[in-house]
């Protein structure tokens, strides 16, 4: 039981040592945490459901290894993605869930060998109360958080597929200058950009057809960055 007990504690040590605010913070706010969260680990897997629009979140979560993708859910089952957590990150609305004790206002999945660490609202209430750097790592993340979804909204309202598409790939293969595959399949992309399947579609093979990226099964691979780059700019709106 005890050898369980320090595994534990060392899990959740690894995934709150990917948060500045802990590395940097002093011994009373890491040994705080570290009393108050409890570790869950869900195994390896493409995509799968964190939590659904309506569910309570069982508390504050910190991730340490996988990446969420939270997103909206229209009546039509099409989706549109607010923005990813990453290790390190916060996401505002399981936040706000569990600060007023009321549902998520949106869905979350999760990909890759995915562990968080999860705090509950009066841990939560603990450490905002009694650590400044808590207190600034949170309102740095919403701020943050606040201005990716306002781009977010504006792109899908405001700018064409074909800018998005372009923003989306040139983003994806960012650092990548051995032109190797993306793994993505265009219903990923659709859900990414807020389009259809069928819009994304077209616009991949018309890409395809100038040279600009080769399509694979469920991968793409970018060809000519800077002649998609150009094709961005000039799509413009």
């Amino acid at each position: 039981m005890r050898n369980t007990e320090v595994s534990n504690t060392n899990s959740i040590y690894q995934i709150l040592d990917c948060y500045e605010f802990f590395r940097n913070g002093g011994d009373e706010l890491r040994k705080t945490i570290l009393d108050l969260a409890k570790h869950h680990k869900r195994q390896h897997a493409r995509k799968k459901t964190l939590y659904r629009a309506w569910e309570k979140p069982d508390g504050v979560f910190f991730v340490g290894s996988g990446s969420i993708r939270v997103f909206v859910e229209g009546q039509s089952g099409r989706n549109v993605t607010l923005y990813h957590v990453q290790p390190g990150e916060l996401c505002p609305i399981n936040l706000r869930a569990v600060m007023s004790g009321g549902v998520s206002l949106a869905s979350a999945d999760f990909s890759g060998e995915f562990s968080v660490a999860t705090v509950s609202l009066a841990g939560y209430k603990k450490l905002i109360n009694r650590h400044h750097e808590f207190r600034a790592f949170i309102i740095e993340s919403v701020t943050a958080r606040f201005e990716d979804v306002i781009r977010q909204i504006a792109d899908v309202t405001t700018r064409t597929v074909d800018y998005r598409i372009s923003q989306f790939l040139v983003q994806a293969t960012k650092g990548d200058d051995r032109r190797s595959w993306l793994k993505v399949t265009n219903d990923d992309i659709a859900i990414e950009i807020g389009a259809s399947r069928e819009s994304v579609n077209r616009k991949l093979r018309a890409l395809q057809g100038v040279g600009i990226v080769e399509l694979g099964r469920g991968q793409i691979r970018l060809l000519q960055r800077e002649k998609l780059q150009r094709m961005k700019a000039s799509s413009g709106n």
